[in-house]
């Protein structure tokens, strides 16, 4: 059969080259954190203490050997995935065997062992399913093996995170730089708040915590393991998702891969007639390579992935139409995406009780970005960079284990390598119409953009953002029978004495940084564009605009009290909390966290295939950088601003505005001294059964209510301690601003989320697995006044004058419609501005605003703003009611 161009086209997929380099199976790391445990018994049901239980695998360096303790019990420790075998050997026994039991990263599974009497060189090799079922951890975890992550057909770009599309409590959209990384949300947590690890170590870039922002190639990974809820003390302090990768390690042999990915813009469909679809191109090579140094000894494995992709922008016709009739028969630019993302991992036993692991990790990505309204590449988001670490895992005999991590990575935005090359000009915004406002004029809505550089904190900018984080971790674990049952005591710290963030901002084409167009014809793209605004930067045009150092150190303690068949676990997390702006000398938060947690974990049935799981516990918000809202807010001292306008459109710019950077001196006002980490309160309750044939299922209730959430309110007006009192202006900060604000905490409203999640997975042959969730979430907001009209609770001293009033009740009948077009901290801004054209008594002069009170777009509809709040103030005493409103901003 003869394929047409035609039908090439209809075809949507990847060619997928598998190489490989030997048949033998790529095999992980030892020292992982899972564990087999259970009772060994005769045939009459007595304990039988002195029982020698190993374990074997293609995982292991060497055998994992224990001795049954007094009670018949024994536990494996520090095994990593894979599948294994487990003897029992005593003298006077037949020898016991169970072969294929797969432990998944992190897993605790039972395995009860009963002796034949016999001689020692029988042996008695036990079939049957092997387990399946977490028996100590109350968590809600999900592990997913390597081959499940590859070969899930859900994003082209094969993402190591595109397992968590399928996670229970994960929600997930696209990244906006049409790359097809998704952005995911884990039970009602932001998607910058997981905590992402590899091997145990700080993975994630600390100026974007977003998890797609941490590259790895798919053939460096052995498992991952994914806390959504329930999380134990001895994770780090964060209250989204917990992921940890554990990646392959060599072996006796030497072994890899290779696999080339390819999709060609051509095997796209176009789905959406006139406009341009959203397609991309993959050009994704994996290499990997894995073998002994040494055997028995030390082995190595390293993996690389180089990605050369691009995708297309998702245009309207009337978008397409519109790059068609000001710029003709020029091509249309792609997003791109390119980098490599190297892992390297070293093995070796130093002693027969001792592992280190040495690993480098790089994802260093470069990406331009196209919007649906750019004519050519303008927004860059380059991300990435190196990490380096190293873990040792050390057993003291048979009732204490030791590990210790240490990392140091450097992965941050954009440096001076993200952008390819110079442009000349400003950033060009062309609108169909301008129209008046307040006596500027403002742009009805952007139609193309273009003609330099830009990002989401700067125009026609270089805008670069480093950053790094240290971390030392240890962890100990001791074992203790009796004191009614036995105990698995942990403790540990966990110190990141030095995470850093700093951001700097060059401004290009020599200060003047934004042109606003205007079409000549709004009917007729051929007659051309005006000018009818611009913009410069005032002063210094290269400006350090935040210098962070931040510091938390933590501590946990907990145990894991078995009674029978009853596990209990209680712990504690404290974090010790301080940021720090070395640019303005200012600290800007310094907290201690107490998180404390329970769980229990009942076997119902002696068979161990049946488990009843809850849990408890407070979980803080992770420390971040750039993205979060402690170092984005308040005290960035804006560069001075000048706006030009062409009002007459005769072709000179009579109307000009000057805005002064931000004064230093407010920025101690601006954070609440008691600042400290958002947090969340957690239930959960579970049940967890193994079904024949290898099938087991999950099924869970989850309930958080989230405290304390970042927030801002006004402290430059004088408000009223109590309502049906007049609101008596602002100036009391600064007499020259209208609104300024403090960063703070969120006492006024919590929200509150109920989720009911079920899994199914299947182990299959040859490692495969099925997996199948489900998931239903509710959310909703609570505000204190609504728990106060129930009279459930009452105001505390002090909080009328904390939070702002209600805009609308402020303003009255003649500035409703204002406040719902452009909210609180607009009114603030024009009352200022009433200030200044009161002073100078020129309306007509350049005016000189603070930069709080810049003119920003809004809807064209309200023409004189300015004029409609001047009469609501003359003819309105400023009454306030009883509704009030904190202006509250997401983590």
């Amino acid at each position: 059969m003869r394929w047409t161009q035609t039908m090439r086209s209809r075809i949507v997929g990847s060619l997928i080259l598998l190489m490989s380099l030997s048949t033998a199976e790529v095999v992980a790391a030892q020292g992982g954190d899972g564990s087999l445990r259970g009772t060994v018994k005769d045939s009459q049901g007595g304990a039988l203490p002195g029982v020698t239980i190993t374990a074997t695998s293609e995982v292991l360096l060497s055998p994992s050997v224990a001795v049954t303790d007094g009670s018949g019990n024994y536990r494996l420790i520090n095994l990593p995935p894979g599948t294994f075998t487990v003897t029992a050997e005593l003298g006077g026994f037949s020898k016991f065997r169970r072969d294929g039991i797969l432990l998944r990263a992190g897993s605790n599974f039972q395995v009860d062992i009963t002796m034949e009497i016999g001689a020692l060189a029988e042996t008695v090799t036990v079939a049957g399913d092997p387990p399946m079922l977490e028996v100590t951890k109350p968590s809600n975890v999900l592990t997913i093996d390597a081959e499940f992550q590859k070969e899930a057909p859900v994003v082209e770009g094969k993402f190591w995170s595109d397992f968590l599309m399928l996670t229970p409590g994960v929600i997930s959209r696209p990244h906006n730089d049409a790359s097809g990384r998704q952005n995911y949300f884990g039970n009602a947590v932001e998607h910058r708040d997981a905590v992402t690890l590899m091997e145990g170590l700080y993975a994630g870039n600390y100026n974007d915590f977003n998890i797609n922002r941490t590259g790895l190639s798919s053939e460096a990974i052995q498992d991952t393991e994914v806390k959504t809820g329930g999380v134990d003390a001895a994770s780090p302090m964060g209250y989204g998702l917990v992921i940890n990768m554990l990646s392959k390690s060599g072996g006796n042999q030497f072994h890899g891969t290779g696999v080339i990915a390819y999709q060609p813009f051509r095997w796209n469909a176009n789905n959406v007639g006139s406009g341009t679809p959203a397609t991309r191109q993959v050009h994704q090579y994996d290499f990997s390579l894995g073998g002994p140094i040494r055997k028995d000894r030390t082995w190595f494995f390293g993996a690389i992935r180089y990605t050369d992709n691009k995708s297309g922008t998702g245009r309207t016709p009337e978008q397409l139409a519109y790059h068609d009739a000001f710029f003709p028969g020029s091509s249309l630019e792609n997003n791109t995406i390119t980098g490599y993302q190297p892992w390297v991992k070293v093995t070796t036993k130093l002693h027969p009780n001792h592992d280190l692991s040495l690993i480098y990790q790089g994802d260093r990505l470069l990406l331009n970005v196209v919007g649906a309204e750019d004519y050519e590449q303008v927004e860059v988001l380059s991300t990435g960079g190196p990490m380096y670490g190293g873990k040792l895992t050390s057993i003291w005999g048979q009732h204490l284990t030791t590990t210790f991590y240490a990392s140091y990575n450097t992965k941050g935005g954009n440096n001076l390598d993200s952008y390819a090359f110079d442009k000349q000009g400003p950033l060009v915004n062309i609108h169909r119409e301008a129209f008046l406002n307040q006596g500027v004029l403002q742009g009805s809505g952007l139609l193309l953009r273009g003609g330099q550089w830009s990002s989401t904190a700067c125009s026609a900018c270089f805008d670069l953002d480093t950053s790094s984080i240290t971390m030392l971790r240890g962890d100990a674990t001791y074992y203790k029978e009796g004191w009614g049952g036995s105990h698995q005591i942990q403790t540990g710290f966990l110190a990141m004495p030095r995470s850093i963030y700093d951001k700097n901002v060059q401004y290009l084409n020599n200060g003047f940084i934004v042109e606003e167009r205007r079409m000549v014809n709004p009917n007729n793209a051929a007659a051309g564009t005006l000018p009818f605004h611009r913009q410069f930067v005032l002063g210094d045009l290269n400006l350090d605009q935040s210098n962070g150092r931040d510091k938390d150190i933590g501590f946990y303690a907990q145990d894991s009290w078995r009674a029978d068949r009853l596990t209990t676990t209680l712990g504690v997390r404290v974090d010790l909390v301080r940021r720090f702006d070395v640019l303005r000398n200012l600290q800007r938060q310094s907290s201690t966290e107490v998180a404390p947690r329970l769980g229990f974990s009942y076997v119902l049935t002696a068979d161990a295939k049946n488990v009843l799981r809850g849990t408890y516990g407070k979980y803080h918000q992770q420390l971040m950088g750039t993205r979060n809202p402690v170092p984005s807010f308040g005290g960035n001292d804006a560069q001075g601003l000048r706006d030009e306008y062409d009002v007459d459109s005769n072709g000179v710019f009579e109307t000009v505005i000057v805005t002064p950077p931000v004064a230093r001196t407010i920025s101690n006002l601006q954070f609440d001294p008691d600042l400290h980490q958002p947090s969340f309160d957690e239930w959960s309750l579970g049940y967890r059964r193994q079904f024949p044939g290898q099938i087991a299922m999950d099924v869970g209730a989850v309930v958080k209510v989230n405290h304390d959430q970042y927030a801002q309110v006004d402290i430059n007006g004088f408000y009223p301690d109590g309502p049906n009192k007049p609101f008596g202006g602002f100036g009391k900060v600064d007499p020259n601003q209208g609104l300024l604000y403090q960063l703070t905490n969120n006492t006024w409203s919590t929200t509150h989320y109920r989720a009911l999640q079920a899994t199914v997975t299947k182990n299959m042959t040859h490692g495969f697995q099925m997996l199948f969730t489900v998931q239903r979430q509710w959310q909703h907001l609570e505000h204190l006044a609504d728990r106060r009209r129930a009279g459930s609770e009452q105001p505390r001293d002090g909080e009328f004058a904390r939070q702002q009033p209600d805009v609308e009740s402020v303003l009255g009948a003649h500035g409703r419609h204002v406040a719902r077009a452009v909210g609180s901290r607009r009114v603030g801004q024009l009352y200022g501005r009433r200030r200044q054209l009161d002073r100078t008594g020129d309306r007509s002069a350049p005016i000189q605003q603070p930069a709080h009170f810049r003119v920003r777009t809004v809807h064209r509809r309200l023409v004189d703003r300015r004029a409609a709040i001047e009469s609501a103030r003359d003819t309105h005493p400023l009454p306030v009611s009883d509704a009030w409103r904190g202006s509250a901003s997401g983590a």
